[in-house]
């Protein structure tokens, strides 16, 4: 209850007592479970090593004593650490083995909801676009059996994702409409945090800069309420590529992002989180790279000569429409001229 309400750090001074109590008097069975709900928290708060250990032990524990549902979710849960590390086959492996506990424990098909859409996430990541449709269907009509309406949401959001990465944004964009008609009264921050960083997604990939910067903005703010360090970072990634993508370079460096995107590195560093390190040296390069052409853009429209054209304009705009155009035809030439350098430079 605490963690959907987003108090996460109660959530998790909750489960430790618990935790103590069960210890002490001896009973391992709600041990296991309050170890898969701390490994689940401390995740979320970019606590990876302790997660990862807590989680472990769930599993010893929960394949010692015949707790199948239980271990079936941590190792889910294990699987998504082992994704936010770089550790793509590890993750698929802990995955893989959560789904068929299920099957051949013959539990309800109903409980694998969030371990289907967690190795749709995994196959997503790594571009194995078939297999995660496969698993956003599955985890989607499970949900739906459970009336399950945050579940919903997120299979809906993740096959939206799919879409948009799949260049179907037509398509993306009813899987969209439909999360956002259910997750309209929902109190998780981690649902509606991810559905807004779905929409950005959509919106900047048919180019709506302003709505998907609106939307990212947005996610941001449920991480930060979650505590979710992590996610903020890689939200803050996401905003620079869009106002990269959008030539917005000045606002980068206005609303020093560029500082923002050296404290998520060095938070990725800390975690050892492959994936985060590389997007945050990519834009970092990309930010230095558009300052840089920036400065010899500036250079050398300094350095060409005025020529001077006796033009009657019969007004202000038409003036302002010709000193446009004409350095458009300049900005042109120059990229042009960079690219025959580039061209020159390359080995035959």
């Amino acid at each position: 209850t605490y963690y959907w309400n987003c108090q996460i750090q109660q959530a998790i001074e909750n489960a430790k007592k618990s935790l103590k109590i069960r210890e002490s008097v001896g009973d391992i069975w709600k041990s296991g479970s309050t170890q898969t709900t701390l490994g689940h928290l401390y995740h979320q708060i970019g606590q990876w090593q302790l997660a990862e250990r807590l989680l472990r032990q769930a599993i010893y524990v929960q394949s010692e004593i015949g707790d199948y549902y239980l271990l079936a979710s941590s190792w889910s849960n294990l699987g998504l650490i082992m994704l936010d590390k770089g550790n793509i086959d590890e993750a698929l492996d802990c995955m893989n083995e959560s789904v068929e506990i299920v099957v051949k424990q013959n539990l309800p098909i109903s409980l694998a909801t969030p371990f289907f859409i967690n190795r749709g996430i995994a196959y997503l990541r790594s571009g194995i676009h078939n297999r995660a449709q496969e698993d956003f269907l599955k985890g989607l009509n499970a949900a739906e059996e459970q009336s399950n309406n945050d579940l919903q949401a997120l299979g809906l959001g993740y096959l939206s994702e799919l879409s948009t990465d799949l260049g179907e944004e037509s398509k993306a964009q009813v899987y969209l409409e439909r999360a956002n008609v259910l997750v309209e009264h929902s109190k998780s921050q981690e649902v509606l945090r991810e559905i807004f960083r779905i929409e950005a997604f959509l919106q900047s990939a048919i180019g709506n800069y302003c709505l998907a910067l609106n939307s990212i903005s947005q996610a941001q703010d449920y991480a930060k309420k979650e505590g979710n360090q992590y996610e903020y970072a890689k939200l803050a990634i996401e905003k620079a590529r869009i106002l990269l993508a959008n030539d917005n370079v000045d606002v980068i460096i206005e609303q020093n992002l560029h500082t923002e995107i050296e404290n998520s590195l060095k938070l990725f560093k800390d975690l050892g989180a492959k994936p985060g390190i590389s997007w945050a040296e990519g834009i970092l390069f990309e930010i230095e790279s558009h300052k840089t052409s920036h400065k010899e853009y500036s250079t050398e429209l300094r350095e060409y000569p005025t020529v001077v054209i006796d033009i009657q304009f019969k007004s202000p705009s038409q003036r302002s429409l010709h000193e446009e155009t004409n350095e458009k035809a300049v900005r042109l030439h120059h990229i042009l001229a960079k690219e025959l350098k580039n061209i020159a430079r390359k080995p035959n």
